[in-house]
Formats: structure tokens, sequence, C-alpha cells
């Protein structure tokens, strides 16, 4: 028995790493590094492992070197993926598996997500060879229809540069070759797992210096309850007396308290949904006929969708500070039930009415502005008063910083949002910069010569003649 355990082979690997070093225009640019799911995808990921190393000689078929060494990225689409892997047309018509022929799909359990994925091409269902694509961004279209087998690990500012090479018709300017290809050496792993065993490392001695220290302290054990679905979590599970202790000087005030006074500290932070000017609003429970003489009764456009009344500002001014977002809210909640459809009240079809015209004025700038002037003009004694009321004001000034903090948040997005934008335009320079320098000549390579305009035209002549197309 201990021969035989001792004669059998080894188990493989279930993740192994082959390279592409990459030239455009015989010039290098770097190395692609992947990672092979070999234990969910084992037939695909082997077929294309075999092809880095050249292991299996020549192709039965097409008696060539089965070898991604020295063949093209043919196909190149900005924005979507890098197709290569034909070793035997070198143009995407070919290509051979090291099974001989094509082979079927494995299965469809990885996903295109993201940049980078290395995938199958295909010609349809069950037609693998030997061409691949490697994405630029998610392509989840393409998922349950080309079998995914690895990723790239390394080499991310190569892809970018493949990605960035002038192409004409998906077809690159310049050639994008593999100069060569193989597998990692035994034991290789990415920087990025090789830092994360590094922390990993770091967290338990940081482990073991806690275990000491517990020890030293002479071996207290925290015990924590675990809290039941639908019940709230009490101040503390000791008690209120050795909570608040427990809570020292850094404790909060509520911790501390007596427990008849948190209960009340508790439901004043409730509060509600946010709406009114102080950012705390009590749930409307009233019925909808109630909603509907409230809606009757108002005076003004602001008390028909329960809004208080403008003030004057600090440039004495009326000064609304409520944002169109809240209108639409509480218009909204407040429509579904007044509606003459749902709301049995006589007045429902007026108070419908009037909430619609309130919408309007409200949520238009120039109608609002307008509004706010004629109000002011009207009720200028009740504003002055409502301007110099200690509570009023408090509730203007929490409102006057949170539309301030949300016009610096959305000053900052717009900052950050162009900050990415520049990245993303120096990225792609830098990947371009990375490219060898087109050779020189007057004429614009985009542009198709004579002879290419005139066999474009016959062929337009032949299809015009024959009635159908003669090419896919």
């Amino acid at each position: 028995p201990t021969s035989e355990l001792s004669s059998a082979p080894p188990a493989p690997a279930m993740v192994k790493y082959v390279f592409f070093d990459v030239t455009v225009a015989d010039k290098a640019i770097g190395r692609m590094i992947f990672e092979l799911y070999m234990d969910s995808v084992p037939k695909t990921a082997e077929n294309f492992r075999a092809l880095c190393t050249g292991e299996k000689g020549m192709a039965k078929d097409s008696k060539t070197p089965l070898h991604y060494k020295g063949s093209m990225l043919h196909r190149v689409i900005r924005g979507f993926m890098a197709q290569g892997g034909d070793i035997t047309n070198h143009d995407g018509t070919g290509g051979e598996s090291i099974f001989g022929g094509m082979f079927p799909d494995e299965n469809f359990r990885h996903r295109h997500v993201g940049p980078g994925v290395l995938s199958m091409a295909n010609r349809g269902p069950g037609t693998n060879a030997s061409q691949f694509f490697i994405t630029f961004g998610s392509a989840k279209h393409l998922d349950g229809k080309h079998v995914v087998f690895g990723k790239l690990v390394e080499g991310m500012e190569v892809l970018d540069t493949i990605e960035a090479t002038p192409c004409r018709q998906e077809t690159p300017l310049h050639p994008v070759k593999i100069k060569d290809c193989g597998e990692m050496e035994k034991g290789w792993k990415p920087e990025i797992e090789q830092r994360q065993k590094s922390e990993v490392a770091e967290m338990g001695y940081l482990s073991h210096i806690a275990k000491l220290q517990k020890a030293a302290n002479g071996g207290a054990k925290v015990k924590f309850k675990k809290r039941k679905k639908g019940k709230k979590r009490p101040a503390s599970t000791r008690g209120d007396a050795q909570g608040a202790a427990a809570a020292g000087p850094t404790g909060s005030k509520e911790a501390s308290a007596p427990p008849a006074q948190r209960q009340k500290t508790t439901e004043a932070a409730k509060g509600g949904k946010a709406g009114n000017a102080d950012g705390a609003e009590k749930k409307d429970t009233r019925t909808p006929e109630e909603k509907v003489e409230g809606v009757i009764t108002a005076m003004d456009h602001f008390k028909v969708l329960g809004f208080e009344p403008p003030i004057f500002g600090e440039n004495g001014k009326p000064e609304w500070l409520f944002t169109e977002k809240e209108v639409k809210k509480r218009y909204r909640g407040l429509s579904r039930f007044v509606h003459p459809d749902k709301c049995s009240h006589p007045k429902a079809a007026e108070a419908f009415e009037k909430i619609n015209s309130a919408f309007k004025i409200l949520t238009d700038t120039a109608q609002l502005e307008a509004y706010l002037d004629q109000y002011a003009k009207k009720n200028k004694e009740k504003m002055l008063r409502a301007s110099s009321a200690g509570g009023v004001s408090d509730k203007v000034r929490l409102k006057r910083e949170q539309v301030e903090q949300e016009r610096i948040q959305a000053f900052r997005d717009k900052i950050n949002n162009s900050l990415a934008e520049r990245l993303k335009k120096n990225k792609v320079q830098a990947a371009r910069e990375r490219l060898p320098t087109p050779p020189s000549s007057d004429t614009d390579p985009s542009e198709d010569s004579e002879e290419e305009r005139r066999k474009k035209r016959l062929s337009a002549f032949k299809r015009r003649k024959h009635g159908k197309s003669l090419f896919f």
C-alpha cells in the first residue's frame, strides 16, 4: 500500500498561470499574465495552457504548430474586446484545438464581467478551437454563448495599449503579435495574492498579540447576546446602571440618562419622514376625507401641499428653501389619496385640481418666483412675524445648512467626475504614447486607396445586378 501511494501522480493544481509577451509593430509593450480556471472548466483551460506552452507539437489536420507563439491579435474593437488565437490562418478564419478540430462548450458557469475576462471565440454552439478573446469591459450579452475560462491578473496596462491601437474595420493598422508565451513557473502567485497573504499573516500576528493581552487580563471573555428578529437592541445587556458605568466619560448622554428620559429621547429622535424645514415630519395619519378638507381650506399653494410658507431671507427677499424633489414627493403622497376615483368626498375633484395647480406653480422656477413676490406683497406682516420668531428661524437656519451641504456635495461630485474623465483621458493618452510612431506618409492610412475604392464599387455593382449580397 505504501508503494502504491508513493507512485500515484500528484493531484493537478486548481489554478494555473500563463503569459503572453505582446508586441505592436515589433515593439514590446509588456507582458500579460492570465489565471486559468482548471477546476471549473478543465478541458477548455487545458487546451489554452497547452497552446501557450506548445507541448503538443503539430496539429493533426492543418499540420501547423499547436502554439500561440507568433500568432496575431487580428481583431480589436475599442470598448469591447481583442480577439486572437488563429494559429493556422492568422486572420480569424482558422484555428485548431489540441484535441483535433473543434470541441463542445464545457459550461457557462463564469460570466463576462469587467475587463480582462478570457473567453473562447466560436462560430456557434460547440465550435471551440483555439481562438479566444479578452474583454475591455463587461459583455453580459455573451453570457451563455461563450465559455469563460480565465482572467487577466497582471498587465492591464498592456491591454489598455492594445485597446488604443488604431484600427481600420476592426483590424489593427500595426500588427499586434504574441511574441512569446508559456506557463509561469511553479509556485508563482500574482502580486495581489502575495499582498493578501502578507496581510493575512499580519492579521494572524495581531490576533496572537490579542490572545496574549487577553491572557494577561485574566482570560475575560466578552459574550454577545444574539438579537432576535423584530426586537430592538437594548441600551445595555447588563442593566442601566452597569451600562452607564461601562460607558464612562465617552458614553453618550442617552445611555447615561434614566429609562423614562431615554425613552422620550428615542421617540424624539425617530421623528419621521424628512420633509419639514427642521428635517423631521410626523406621519400623516389623516383619512382621505380629512385630507380633502385640509386642501380645500388651504389659503395658499404652500399650505395645499402641506409646506410651511416662505419668510424673508437675509437679503430681504422672500425665501422658500424646499426643493423640487420634495415637492414631487409630497404631491405623489397626497394625490394618491385625494384622487376622485379613490376618494368618496364630494369635493375630491376640486381638491385634486387645486393640488395639480399648486404642483405646477411650485415646480416651475419662473412661476414660483412670481408667486413668491405676489405672496410677499399680500402677507408682508405675517412673514415679518414669522421671520422674527425663534422657532421658525431655527428651522430656516437648519434648512439653509442642509441646502448648502447639498450644493457643496453637488459641486464635489462635479469636480470628482471631471477628475475621473481627465484621468481616463490621461490613461488613454499614456497607452497611445506606448505605441510605436506610425510610418510617415502623405496619405491618411484610414482612407481607402483608389484600388480599394474601385473594388468596392465593383462589388456593389455585382450585388445590385444579382439582387443579393455576396458577402456576409
